[in-house]
Order: structure tokens, then C-alpha cells, then sequence
């Protein structure tokens, strides 16, 4: 099984999200600048070219001992503000904030008034012999805050990167059923398929995806149902070879012979037992065992001849509710294995129990398997060492453990370790719904 490692998710739907905000944010930023732009000139030609004369003209009603209600009255109907500096340089209104500025005014045109900007502030200023008269505002500041228009536009705003967001997520919903789909198929579901409600290059994907799923399981359904068959043939022709080989007169060929037959039982046996747990033919057959029991039937019927090899390592309790028939199949298959690539040393077959699990590792001294190989030992009819094929075996032996034991819902893990051996574990949970 493929173990895909946990990464940080980032989803698409908000990346395109992120990317749409950010180019939003800049057009508006370059419409906000252009508008300013083009309404500060027009204000300032409205300041210079139409205010002037109305300004001119309220300057007059302007006149010494320049009563402070006057002025103010004047500003409140204009939305300005006015300062008076009289012949000698002195300030006789309220201090405007550019007073202690160095300004330079051109003149608006007619000789009479004088215009500049500073800041945000427009300046007109209007000579007169007694004083200096200036009227002086920033448009474009809303002393009041946000406006009713300015909240709705906020609104309004946020609304639509909502509903861009929603329809982003919307357009990519596919992506996410693509993504859970591949995963189960990468699981060994090939039933998966992809609901196509769109007409669009996504839909197209769909299509094509549950078109490969289909494809594939209808290829591993046929290479099953040929192995299935062929093992079912086999068993026949065995049989009366095991007959035939028993009347031979030599004892070393009728030994070899026989050998040979029940390697060849074997073999079937695992290819029949692999498919009816790949096809999900899982009926287990749950009793409560005695796994250091079963362990050491094991070892005297099925390895009389190499017992010497096999140290037992069991806990005192070893009752666990399991597949009796399939746990000694994966037991046999791993002891097996273990001693084929232990070089002739000492095989330890151990169980451990916990209160929710038992578990069963199987350790040999041989010469170990490289770390890259480790995932794919338990792939089917894969053989990790080509100089090792005259042992036998078509390379089913662990990927029949691994299907063992997830139709018990546990788990196997191989550790190796290069010229120091390896070790198979094997989980089993022990709730009362295994």
C-alpha cells in the first residue's frame, strides 16, 4: 500500500482567490490614483478658473476690524476656510496650517487673486493694500468619517469577493472529488468513479478518469478471474501426479517428486487464498485462539526438520479472537520466509500482547533488505533479489501476510537492516468487532 506522507494543503480554490484579490487590488489602486489625479485638476481648475471671481467677490464683505463672526459665517456657506493677514505680516484670524510655509502663488489669471497648492490644501490668495485675504480648503477630505455611500461601497465590495469566492470554489469542486477518487484508486479501489455534471475541460477530465478506473478494474478483474482458473485446474492433474509419484520404485526421485507436487499445492493455495481476500471474498472465520498454541503446532507439523532453527518468544497471554486457519498461513509464510534468507541462523517468531492488540514479529540475522526495496516487498510477485529465485516462489508468500492482515484490519510493517537481518510485525487489533 502506498503511504502517501501528510503535507500543508494549500488549496487551489484560495491561491486563485489570493491571485484575484491581489490583481483586483492593484487595478483598483491604479483607478483610485488615476481618479484623484484627474480630480485634483479639476478641482484645481475649478479653484483657479471658476471659484475665483466668487471668492474675489466675498473677499469685499471682508473689511477691518475683520469681525471674527463675519469670517466664519463666510466659511460655513462656503465650506472653506479664510485667513486674514493684515498690512504688517500679522496674522488677525485664526493661524492657517501653512502659515509658517514659504509659499509660491501664480497668478490665476486677471491680475486680481493668486492660487497654489499645498498638501491637500487649495490656496487662493487675494492682495489688498490694508490686508492679505485667503481662502483655502481640501476638497476632497470627508471631516465626518464614512459615509453611508462609503459603508454600502465597503459592502458592496466584500459581497463581491464573497461570491467570487464561493464561485472559485464551486468551479473547482471536481478538483476535490479528482483528488479523493485518486486516492482510493491509489488504495486499491478501482470502483471509484467521478460524478460528471459539467461540459467544461474539468468534465472532460472526469470523463477521462472514470474511464481509466473502468479499464483498469476490468484488466485486474480478468487477470484474477485467469488466475482463478488456472489454479482450479491445476489442483486436478496435481493430484494424479502426487498418485503417479507415489508408486515410484526410487526413493530420492518419488522424495523429489513429491516435494516438488506439494510446493506447487502451496503456491495454489496462496494464489486462490490472495484472491478471495482481493476480491473481497473476507468472511473470516473468527474463533478465540491460543496464539502460542497455534505457533508451536505450527512449527512441529510444518518445520519438524529446521525446528532447531526457530526460537518461540511468546507472552503468557496469548488469547486473541482471530482466523485461525489464515493466522497459521501467515505464520507459515513468514517463518518460511525468515529461514529461506536467514543464511542458516536462528529465527525468533514472537507474540506480544496488549490490551487492544496482539502482535506478531518474526526476525531472521540474514543479510537484509535495502531500504528502498522495503515498500515494495509486499507488492505481488515481486522479487526484491533476482539471485535469490532458486528458492522458489512467485513472490506472493508477503503480499498474502499483508492481505491477511488487513482482512483482519491490522496491519504488517517490514524493518530491515543491511547485513543485520530483518523483521516482519504483524498488528492485529483485538476489539471485539475484528
Amino acid at each position: 500500500m502506498l503511504k502517501h506522507k501528510r503535507q500543508r494543503q494549500r488549496s487551489l480554490s484560495v491561491r486563485l482567490m489570493m491571485i484575484f484579490l491581489a490583481a483586483a487590488f492593484a487595478v483598483l489602486l491604479l483607478i483610485v490614483a488615476a481618479f484623484q489625479n484627474i480630480s485634483q485638476e479639476r478641482a484645481h481648475v475649478f479653484w483657479k478658473e471658476i471659484f475665483s471671481d466668487y471668492f474675489y467677490s466675498l473677499s469685499k464683505d471682508i473689511q477691518p476690524p475683520y469681525d471674527s463672526t463675519l469670517i466664519a459665517s463666510i466659511e460655513s456657506r462656503t465650506h472653506t476656510q479664510i485667513g486674514v493677514k493684515n498690512s504688517a505680516g500679522a496674522w488677525v484670524s485664526e493661524t492657517p496650517p501653512f502659515a509658517s510655509v514659504d509659499l509660491e502663488f501664480r497668478d490665476a489669471g486677471d491680475g486680481r487673486i493668486e492660487f497654489t497648492h499645498w498638501r491637500r490644501y487649495f490656496i487662493l490668495q487675494i492682495p489688498r493694500q490694508d490686508a492679505t485675504i485667503y481662502f483655502y480648503a481640501r476638497p476632497f477630505e470627508n471631516e465626518n468619517g464614512l459615509t453611508f455611500t462609503g459603508v454600502a461601497l465597503l459592502l458592496s465590495i466584500l459581497l463581491v469577493i464573497f461570491l467570487c469566492f464561493l464561485s472559485i470554489k464551486r468551479l473547482h469542486k471536481p478538483i476535490g472529488w479528482l483528488n479523493q477518487a485518486a486516492q482510493k484508486v491509489a488504495g486499491g479501489d478501482f470502483q471509484q468513479r467521478i460524478p460528471t455534471l459539467r461540459q467544461d475541460e474539468l468534465g472532460q477530465l472526469s470523463d477521462t478518469f472514470n474511464i481509466m478506473s473502468a479499464q483498469i478494474e476490468s484488466m485486474l478483474n480478468a487477470k484474477r478471474q485467469l488466475l482463478l482458473a488456472i489454479s482450479h485446474e491445476l489442483r486436478s492433474p496435481l493430484t494424479r501426479m502426487r498418485v503417479a509419484g507415489e508408486m515410484i520404485e526410487d526413493e530420492q526421485q518419488r522424495s523429489e517428486l513429491v516435494r516438488e507436487i506439494q510446493h506447487m499445492n502451496r503456491l495454489i493455495t496462496e494464489l486462490l487464498e490472495c484472491e478471495r481476500l482481493e476480491t473481497g471474498h473476507r468472511a473470516l472465520q473468527l474463533h478465540d485462539i491460543d496464539a502460542t498454541k497455534l505457533l508451536r503446532e505450527l512449527i512441529e507439523e510444518r518445520f519438524a526438520r529446521q525446528r532447531h532453527l526457530i526460537r518461540l518468544d511468546c507472552s503468557m497471554n496469548s488469547l486473541a479472537r482471530l482466523d485461525p486457519v489464515r493466522f497459521k498461513l501467515l505464520a507459515a509464510n513468514l517463518i518460511d520466509n525468515a529461514l529461506k534468507h536467514g543464511e542458516g541462523k536462528d529465527v525468533v517468531a514472537s507474540w506480544r500482547q496488549q490490551p487492544d492488540y496482539g502482535e506478531l514479529t518474526v526476525e531472521d540475522k540474514g543479510q537484509g533488505v535495502e531500504s528502498e526495496q522495503l515498500a515494495m516487498l509486499t507488492d505481488p510477485f515481486y522479487r526484491g533479489d533476482q539471485s535469490r529465485a532458486h528458492t522458489g516462489g512467485l513472490g506472493l508468500g508477503l503480499y498474502l501476510c499483508r492481505q491477511i492482515a488487513k482482512a483482519h484490519g491490522g496491519e504488517l510493517r517490514i524493518e530491515s537492516e543491511e547485513s543485520k537481518g530483518t523483521r516482519v510485525i504483524v498488528r492485529f487489533p483485538l476489539s471485539s468487532d475484528t
